[in-house]
């Protein structure tokens, strides 16, 4: 080897391990002996030279509360590419001011408004399921992403996708094809600077040719613009409140990425909670009596369906609900943040120096013994209807916390709700998938076949 060669050999270990050494040698008093890094018992570990993961349950409203100080760590988020949209805002003020835009829209007035499109998406759905099901077992994992999906672009465009009629034999719809490859997208741009490095650099072409997940992801994002103009060329007839009027005070490309981002993340994460849910329901034959029971009670006529504002009344239903957006959790990794200067964040009695990224996951909230006891592992509506239950809704953070938490969280439990009532009132379900296995992409996905079911229809 050259000599020039050697010095470059030397220099590209020395720099990471003097980067490595700078950041680590703040924090490394959390890592503790090897065993003790990866125990379930520890309240914190060292994931990365500058990041902590902490599951000290009682910190989470630290972190994510409505007034935390702690700000989104723009390295982890800017991999998604919404650059100025709700989700990709780093600075809270400027994202509460585009909250200020979607809040009305999202609120539950503003929900209830969107009942009759989400009534008739599902009636769509539902009706194809009974008619495909003469056929064989239906994979509802499809059939959901469907209904949802059909739900959120019309909402947001003011024209639905038609996923759900797209393929007359079968809930398959080509979008789903570029939409599965595009979720790659991000995972590789956090871990991979050169492609980053590619995404600012090289035209659109030629990342076609380099990636295909990042030129389907960038896809979905010409999409999102040719909605628009589609959008804008239509005569405003609609029936129901559009997302895009609410955002006619910006500009018209952060209207398409804001619609985008809430399409791609708000229809998969309540697409899965409700596929899971269904799927956890119909494996505890207890529980899907119980809820059963109380629909045919609730609902004598499957004919004649009260309003989704009348289900929510329904305190198993709703338990149901609860416990699988538990279980589910559409986001279940951590959600980074850093420590701000002047701030002191004590764990295990360590301060945490200002500029470390820390961060909380719903997967160690929901799968906390202290807070859902010995059974916490277990889907069990119950732990809802107890004296004490509405303290738990504290540590229920499917949509995060705080002045970041989901933007559409009142209309994913239209959805859900909406959706679970219908099915198990009208429908009995057998399920043919014994086992669901998952795959973490920021959101959540079903791998594999999906979750297949037999179903017919139940007589009043």
């Amino acid at each position: 080897m050259s000599l020039s060669g050697l010095l470059w050999s030397v220099i590209s270990i020395l720099i990471p391990f003097l980067v490595y050494k700078r950041y680590s040698d703040q924090i490394s008093k959390f890592e503790g002996p090897f065993w003790a890094q990866y125990s379930s018992r520890n309240a914190v570990i060292q994931i990365a030279p500058n990041e902590l993961h902490i599951s000290d349950v009682e910190l989470y409203k630290t972190l994510y509360g409505q007034r935390s100080p702690f700000m989104k760590s723009s390295k982890f988020y800017n991999a998604f590419l919404v650059f100025g949209t709700t989700f990709g805002k780093m600075d809270p003020h400027k994202n509460r001011e585009r909250r200020k835009l979607l809040n009305p829209f999202f609120s539950k007035a503003g929900t209830l408004k969107l009942e009759p499109v989400i009534l008739h998406r599902l009636s769509l759905v539902l009706e194809k399921m009974e008619r495909l099901a003469a056929e064989g077992p239906i994979n509802v994992q499809d059939a959901l992403r469907c209904y949802t999906g059909d739900i959120v672009s019309q909402v947001n465009f003011g024209k639905p996708l038609e996923l759900t009629s797209e393929n007359p034999s079968s809930f398959k719809a080509n979008y789903f094809a570029g939409f599965d490859a595009a979720l790659k997208a991000p995972t590789k741009l956090f871990f991979n600077p050169l492609l980053r490095l590619a995404y600012s650099a090289l035209p659109f072409g030629v990342l076609t040719y380099i990636d295909y997940s990042l030129s389907s992801y960038l896809e979905i994002f010409k999409f999102s613009g040719l909605c628009f103009l589609e959008y804008k060329e239509r005569k405003h007839t609609a029936e129901h409140p559009i997302l895009f009027d609410n955002l006619s005070s910006i500009p018209e490309s952060a209207r398409t990425t804001e619609a985008m981002s809430i399409l791609i993340a708000g229809s998969e994460t309540t697409a899965f909670t409700l596929a899971k849910t269904i799927f956890l329901i119909l494996s505890s034959p207890r529980v899907k009596e119980i809820l059963v029971r109380q629909l045919d009670a609730e609902i004598p006529e499957s004919g004649h369906m009260p309003s989704i504002q009348d289900f929510e009344k329904l305190d198993y239903l709703m338990a149901c609900v609860k416990e699988g957006l538990r279980h589910a959790m559409g986001v279940s990794g951590r959600l980074p943040r850093v420590v701000p200067n002047g701030v002191e964040l004590f764990v295990e009695g360590k301060p945490i120096p200002p500029g470390t990224i820390v961060s909380m996951s719903a997967y160690t909230m929901h799968r906390s013994e202290e807070i859902w006891g010995p059974d916490a592992l277990e889907f069990v509506p119950e732990h809802w209807l107890k004296e004490d239950s509405k303290s738990l809704e504290h540590y229920l953070v499917s949509f995060s916390k705080g002045a970041r938490q989901c933007t559409g969280m009142n209309l994913a439990y239209t959805v859900i709700v909406a959706a679970l009532a219908h099915t198990f009132r009208k429908f009995e379900l057998t399920l043919k998938t014994q086992t669901v296995l998952t795959i973490d992409r920021f959101v959540q996905m079903i791998m594999g076949e999906g979750i297949c079911v037999d179903l017919e229809r139940r007589e009043n």
